[in-house]
């Protein structure tokens, strides 16, 4: 073609999409896989009819776990087990519950619910007026039984007492300290005084014997404040360890006094 100089002018043709097939224009100097359109419709050249077929037969449930929309089947099993986990506890207790209290009596007494010292508890118990099964109900919580029991904060012995709380009961002139040193609460026999002594104290001092139970894990300050509250004493107690403490005691103290019924020294 020429223009009005008469000279011949060579004209590119207008360029047009690509077509669905890929077609480009010839005269486009560009590679396409240099740009993300050019990757795109590779792929889509090189999809076979098998690729379209198996996406077109996939299960929606598998579409659905690619997507997130709903969590894989492996987490789904594990919380499952997981909710099953206390449901599986209550169900041990209760068959361990059972299997206590179907258990002859000698074996519990022998392997759960012994006593020691039991003339040293007793003697201790009726000098200060306090239930010999509630002085075993506490060994039993405190120490289970082990003589030479001692926390970490200090308290030491059968009946887990500090060495402040007896010397101030030595002071009270509630123990004879010229017989039961405050400062050898390792020896069982002075140990079970000084507890015992302890009880009454507060058995003086308190309504019931949940405030006594009370009193001797988290002190009468405590008790007296929730007693100030009002209403059901175990209800107002804030303290999970002393609400705790007090159903193991009381729990105890029932085996005790159902196991021994004719004294823990028979």
């Amino acid at each position: 073609m020429s223009d009005p100089s008469g000279d011949t002018v060579i004209r590119r043709p207008a360029r047009v999409p690509s077509d669905p097939h890929g077609s480009r224009d010839p005269y486009d100097s560009r590679d396409p896989y240099d740009d993300a359109e050019g990757e795109q419709a590779e792929d889509a050249r090189h999809e076979t009819s098998y690729d379209v077929y198996s996406r077109s037969t996939e299960s929606p449930r598998r579409r659905r776990g690619r997507s997130g929309r709903r969590p894989p089947r492996r987490k789904l099993r594990f919380w499952r087990w997981f909710r099953a986990i206390p449901i599986t506890l209550m169900l041990v207790l209760g068959l361990v519950s059972a299997a206590i209290s179907l258990a002859p009596a000698s074996v519990l007494r022998t392997f759960l619910y012994p006593v020691s010292h039991a003339d040293a508890i007793q003697t201790s118990a009726e000098r200060h007026g306090v239930d010999p099964y509630l002085v075993c109900a506490v060994i039993k919580c405190e120490s289970n039984w082990n003589d030479s029991a001692s926390s970490t904060a200090g308290a030491k012995g059968l009946m887990q007492l500090m060495p402040e709380t007896a010397a101030e009961v030595a002071d009270l002139g509630l123990v004879d300290s010229t017989v039961y040193d405050p400062a050898d609460l390792g020896d069982a026999d002075t140990n079970i005084e000084y507890g015992c002594a302890y009880l009454a104290y507060l058995q003086r001092n308190c309504d019931t014997t949940d405030e006594v139970i009370a009193a001797y894990n988290a002190g009468i300050g405590k008790v007296s404040s929730w007693k100030a509250e009002g209403g059901d004493f175990s209800s107002a107690i804030d303290y999970a360890e002393t609400s705790a403490y007090l159903t193991r005691v009381n729990d105890a103290r029932s085996q005790y006094q159902r196991l021994y019924p004719d004294g823990i020294d028979k």
